[in-house]
């Protein structure tokens, strides 16, 4: 189009003249529009906020009145500031969807079904105005065929934003909306790609509140709610992340939809052992604090990592699952104030007996709720899995609750592989199934680097390896890796073994026959370890028992005193990389805690499949070791 041209002008046009009377808005200039949108969103939600309002959906779930209009509010903003920055934009013309807007915004709030659906069209539509004034700067200022093209579509689009305002007020009676934001070529990709992001819903601001404690009150009430290290899990599984690895995943539309709805609801990602799924929820958990540090005041993130581990049975407990959430609503630390209703609990518990109890798991849903009653929050669990299988059916049903009663939006992430019982309670919640395709070039980036560190740390044939041999690795690894980092792993260790791989030839061979499964790949190295001298194998076999049975994390020291005696007597002198050298690399010393652990749960899944890792057998080895 030409500058001078206006698609909402050609938009009326369009029109028939039926159409036309529907959209008789009255309507002033552009910017006074735009204030008043944004000052009628801002009031509706303070008084969806006061009074709780929300609205129950035909198909399920809970529409937050407060947060669509905190979303149409944004909108319409950026949109004013997209128009103070494109000078040549039409203030006449461009204020006329936004007239509509305003009408339906003057609507009085009622919680009927239709209102709802009206409100979220309302919202969609202040997002789509916003988002084609951008399209119109950014592509339509010169001419040709596809861009003639394009403004047809946007005009057809326009006619169609027009008859939705003209028929939603003929409907009602009357408005809503929001604004948007700036232009020039660089400045305006740069605002398209926020609005692509949610609108970042604003919490109460901890900084402000007032709550009278001092640092040891706080920090007593917060470690009343838990004691999970849960910022040391998450470190933990941070660390050796690959770098730009897992951002398909942001850019899923089951992702986005999750994050930007004004519905509360469950996002559940799930897929096969050793896919990176815990990976790809610390790049999550990651990703939104780094996105809620742009804002003053940003609604709570709460996050989990569940567990399998007999040396922390709190982290496959539901009760403490739910503990750790609350304390992570509650409170950034014991230097800013707690959030009232925490320590109203805690003084009511305290009040009513001799001992300050735990909260019951309902107790833990009910504070929740109080919690993010006027706060929004974003709650993520990894490894649902892991959870206790008897109680696991527990921990669903209070994050169901949370998300049915919550007057706040509360959008649930958890992930988990494809057990039965999860698949019947989450198959029909929006879900991401983690396939090959869509990790492939996150396992391409991760083989060649691991490949390339096997060669320069000199573990694979003392790094003298052909450029031949090298593409041959790669190309194997990454055909059957059928999406399985852990996979990968076991295979390069397999490959870097010096008592089997001395030539080439060996390696060469061995790609030929890989084990296809995890499984396999597990009999592969255990044997590595029968074929040890007598002593290392002994001492292996003692490590895996210890870990097996141990019911709390075992410290280098404590491990290595319990596994350096023999039955006899016989005393070995041992040191914690002698532990992870006899073990092949099954058992990990974890930096952050301090003690030993399996490298990856699948290895533990692999022990309880081998008969001379029974509960008698290691329960005996423990006693003989004691007496």
């Amino acid at each position: 189009r030409t500058r001078g041209e206006n698609l909402w002008q050609l938009s009326v046009s369009s029109l028939s003249q039926e159409q036309k009377e529907l959209i008789d808005f009255n309507h002033s200039d552009r910017l006074t529009v735009l204030k008043e949108v944004v000052n009628l969103a801002e009031d509706k939600k303070e008084q969806c906020l006061r009074k709780r309002w929300t609205i129950k959906k035909r198909k399920g779930g809970t529409l937050i009145l407060r947060d669509v209009f905190e979303k149409i509010a944004v909108w319409a903003q950026k949109f004013r500031e997209i128009g103070d920055i494109a000078v040549q934009y039409d203030p006449v013309h461009a204020a006329l969807p936004w007239a509509g807007v305003r009408l339906l915004l003057q609507l009085v709030i009622n919680e009927s079904q239709p209102f709802g659906a009206m409100l979220e069209g309302l919202e969609y539509v202040s997002n789509l105005i916003a988002r084609y004034a951008i399209v119109e700067e950014l592509y339509l200022s010169q001419s040709s065929v596809a861009i003639h093209q394009l403004s047809n579509s946007i005009v057809k689009l326009y006619s169609s934003i027009l008859i939705f305002l003209g028929k939603a007020h003929g409907f009602f009676d009357d408005n809503t909306a929001k604004r948007l934001a700036k232009s020039h070529t660089e400045q305006m990709l740069k605002l398209s790609e926020h609005l692509s992001h949610p609108v970042k819903r604003v919490a109460e601001q901890l900084s402000e509140i007032t709550d009278f404690l001092d640092t040891e009150k706080r920090l007593g009430i917060l470690q009343w709610l838990s004691t999970v290290p849960y910022e040391q899990h998450h470190q933990n599984v941070r660390k050796d992340r690959l770098l730009g690895s897992g951002m398909w995943l942001l850019s899923k539309s089951e992702f986005t939809l999750w994050r930007s709805s004004s519905v509360s609801s469950i996002l559940w990602l799930h897929g096969i052992p050793g896919s990176g799924k815990t990976k790809l929820v610390s790049l999550i958990i990651d990703y939104l604090i780094e996105e809620s540090k742009t804002s003053q005041t940003p609604a709570p993130i709460a996050y989990f990592y569940c567990a399998r581990d007999n040396t922390e049975p709190e982290r496959a407990e539901p009760e403490e699952i739910l503990r750790s959430i609350a304390r992570q609503l509650s409170g950034l630390d014991a230097q800013t104030p707690v959030r009232e209703p925490a320590r109203k609990k805690y003084e009511d518990v305290r009040g009513k007996a001799f001992q300050t109890r735990r909260l019951a798991l309902d107790e833990i849903v009910e504070l929740i709720l109080v919690l993010t009653a006027e706060n929004p929050a974003t709650l993520i669990i990894d490894a649902l899995d892991e959870c206790d299988p008897l109680r696991r059916h527990e921990l669903l049903t209070a994050l169901d609750e949370i998300i049915r009663r919550s007057t706040s939006v509360v959008n649930v992430f958890v992930s988990s592989r494809d057990n039965s019982d999860i698949v019947c309670r989450l198959d029909e919640s929006p879900n991401l199934y983690i396939n090959a395709q869509d990790n492939s070039q996150d396992i391409k980036n991760f083989i060649l680097l691991e490949v390339e560190n096997a060669i320069q740390h000199k573990r694979l044939l003392n790094g003298q390896v052909s450029l031949q041999l090298k593409r041959s690795i790669v190309e194997t690894l990454e055909n059957g890796a059928q999406g399985m980092f852990r996979w990968v792993s076991l295979q390069l260790q397999n490959l870097c073994d010096p008592r089997r791989m001395r030539i080439e030839a060996d390696v060469q061979q061995e790609l030929g026959h890989l084990p296809k499964t995890l499984a396999d790949l597990y009999a592969v190295i255990y044997k590595q370890i029968l074929d040890s001298g007598q002593h290392s194998r002994q001492i292996a076999e003692r490590v895996l028992k210890w870990l097996l049975i141990a019911q709390r994390p075992l410290k280098p020291a404590e491990l290595l005193a319990a596994v350096s005696v023999d039955y006899y007597g016989n005393f070995t002198r041992l040191n914690s990389q002698d532990i992870l050298n006899i073990t092949c690399n099954l058992v990990v010393l974890d930096k952050f805690s301090d003690a030993f652990r399996y490298a990856h749960l699948s290895v533990l899944e692999y022990l309880e499949t081998q008969p001379e890792y029974s509960r008698d057998n290691t329960h005996l080895m423990a006693a003989e070791r004691c007496l």
